[in-house]
């Protein structure tokens, strides 16, 4: 059996998740949200054979998958920049502001939109290094061209 300490903390630790995920939890449900839509771009893709229900699917994968890289990077960038707590240990900041340096700050200002974009750049080079790299000559349209990945002079 717990003593009161243990139960004291198990208290604390439950009153203190219940304060702040009701912070998170909209940004929680958004990413559920879009990793939701990837599984049903990639699930439902070969279920009916035909050009649109492709096309859908692969929209659906795609841009589900570029919104969660661009939301990560905000969450990079936020975790990189540092947040600010208010003296009642809070953390309050809003969504956006002037989009300007200075000490007033939003979730979304020039250094968490630019680390967003970051993240999606470095994904998507990640990408066509990786589909370079297992598929040497490309895909069958593209195997009569050599199409060099860089070029070094």
């Amino acid at each position: 059996m717990a003593d009161c300490g243990q139960r004291n903390a198990l208290f604390c630790l439950s009153t203190a998740l219940c304060l702040h995920l009701q912070r998170i939890l909209p940004a929680a449900q958004h990413s559920l949200w879009l990793l939701v839509l990837r599984g049903i771009g990639i699930e439902f893709r070969m279920q009916i054979e035909n050009h649109v229900w492709r096309s859908l699917s692969d929209g659906s994968f795609g841009s589900s998958s570029a919104l969660l890289a661009i939301f990560f990077g905000a969450a990079l960038g936020n975790m990189v920049r540092g947040v600010p707590l208010k003296a009642d240990h809070f953390f309050f900041e809003p969504l956006w502001t002037n989009f300007r340096t200075g000490a007033h700050t939003g979730i979304l200002d020039w250094y968490t939109c630019g680390t967003a974009v970051l993240a999606l750049v470095a994904l998507v080079v990640h990408g066509v290094v990786q589909q370079r790299v297992e598929n040497p000559r490309g895909p069958s349209r593209l195997r009569d061209q050599e199409i060099p990945l860089y070029q070094v002079r």
